[in-house]
């Protein structure tokens, strides 16, 4: 009789169930890491509309900047929109607001916002200050100097200016960016001066944004940031789960009669040549079978 142990192996897992799972643990892990960038950006749009202090304005933190020439001015802005002066949206598109106040106190200053080529005729040959780079860091605030030998006009008479605002303390430009884009697609030149267009020109200056799209854009990427997370935590866990079931295992020895554990051979550690025996192994009784 032969009392060789039969071994009983388990089938091998397909190939193609083995690469499903992987790809949809890969996509899942893909998805989640998406889905919590998705998160982060709408609670910090929404940290940030908490940080507006009650004005509604996401404000900069105040630059000081001084020239010794008349005027400072911003380089260029193109602002454009495709909407028309006869369109009227039922929500906030941009607001862009402008503080500025004179560095010398009880002196009063002037802020306008103006088309560039106004503005390019108004300081021909007059000598001022482009403010290339507005910065509170170490490195400070960068300047172009453009000379000219021409005292100007006073600011406050001019009429090509969109926006403007002079006085002592604070004075604010407060701009729309639909109607402002609409009714005058330009380019656009923000000057500060002292408002008696004399030299030597110092301020500070205090920018700030709001819309009304921030709220619903932070809670639209955390609600779509929730929804893909649960989508790629199902997938790893999909994928995880089909790699555990078809992990292969090797063959699993069963004793001569079909049952129980196979006893050790003679001679090993529990087996009737050896000096100790396996406590651990319980034999397995047949089936009783009632006589007929």
């Amino acid at each position: 009789m032969d009392s060789s142990a039969p071994s009983v192996s388990m089938p091998p897992a397909s190939p193609k169930r083995w690469v499903g799972a992987t790809i949809a643990l890969v996509i899942g892990s893909l998805l989640a890491l998406t889905g919590l960038a998705l998160m982060l950006a709408g609670g910090a749009a929404l940290w940030a509309m908490g940080q507006t202090r009650g004005t509604g304005f996401f404000q900069t933190p105040t630059v000081s900047v001084a020239a010794e020439s008349y005027a400072l001015v911003s380089p260029p802005m193109d602002v454009e929109t495709d909407l028309s002066d006869t369109t009227v949206l039922p929500f906030d598109l941009g607001t862009l607001r402008l503080v500025a106040e004179s560095a010398n106190s009880g002196t009063p200053i002037f802020v306008g916002v103006g088309p560039q080529a106004d503005v390019d005729r108004y300081l021909a040959n007059v000598h001022h200050t482009v403010l290339t780079t507005a910065s509170v860091g170490p490195v400070g605030s960068q300047y172009r100097d453009v000379p000219g030998s021409v005292a100007p006009a006073l600011p406050g008479d001019q009429g090509f200016w969109t926006l403007s605002a002079s006085g002592t303390g604070e004075q604010q430009i407060v701009w729309d960016l639909q109607t402002l884009t609409a009714a005058y697609s330009n380019t656009w030149t923000i000057v500060v001066m002292n408002a008696d267009a004399s030299a030597n020109v110092a301020a500070q200056l205090t920018g700030g944004a709001r819309s009304d799209l921030i709220a619903p854009i932070g809670w639209a990427l955390v609600a779509s940031g929730v929804v893909v997370l649960l989508i790629g935590v199902v997938l790893i866990v999909l994928g995880a789960v089909s790699l555990g079931r078809r992990t292969p295992r090797g063959p699993r020895a069963v004793g001569p009669s079909g049952y129980g554990p196979v006893p050790a051979a003679p001679g090993a550690p529990g087996g009737s040549g050896g000096s100790t025996l396996d406590t651990n192994f319980v034999a397995t009784p047949p089936a009783m079978v009632a006589p007929v």
